[in-house]
C-alpha cells in the first residue's frame, strides 16, 4: 500500500513532525476466521483478493472519515492510529471506536457481497 496522505500533510508542514506528546489510539483490525475463509476456497484466489480489496478500501475510507492515519496493512490486517490530529485527550479515542462501528455495520455489506 502506498504511504497514506495524511503523512505527506505531516512531512510538508515540518511544525507537524517535531517531537510532541500526545494521546494517541492504536487500531489493528483483521477479519474473524480469514484463514479458515481462505483454506474453504483455496481453489478461489481472485475471489478472496476482490474480498480482500474492498475490505480494505472500504475501511480505509472509514479510517480517513474518521481522521486516522492508515500504518500498515498485512493480508486481512490494518493497523491505524488514531489522535493526530486531535488537539485534546480523548478524541481520537472516540473517533477510532466510531470508526470501528462504522467498519463492523459496513463489512456486513461486503459479507453479503
Amino acid at each position: 500500500m502506498p504511504t497514506d496522505p495524511s503523512i505527506y500533510k505531516i512531512l510538508g508542514d515540518p511544525e507537524l513532525y517535531q517531537l510532541q506528546s500526545k494521546n494517541m489510539t492504536i487500531v489493528f483490525w483483521d477479519i474473524s476466521s480469514f484463514s479458515i475463509l481462505c483454506k474453504l476456497l483455496d481453489k478461489q484466489p481472485i475471489l478472496i483478493t476482490g474480498f480482500l480489496r474492498d475490505y480494505s478500501d472500504m475501511a480505509i475510507k472509514c479510517i480517513h472519515d474518521h481522521r486516522g492515519i492508515v500504518d500498515k496493512l498485512n493480508g486481512d490486517g490494518i493497523l491505524s492510529f488514531f489522535g493526530f490530529n486531535n488537539d485534546d485527550q480523548v478524541s481520537g479515542a472516540h473517533d477510532a471506536i466510531v470508526a470501528a462501528l462504522e467498519l463492523r455495520q459496513n463489512f456486513e455489506t461486503i459479507k453479503r457481497k
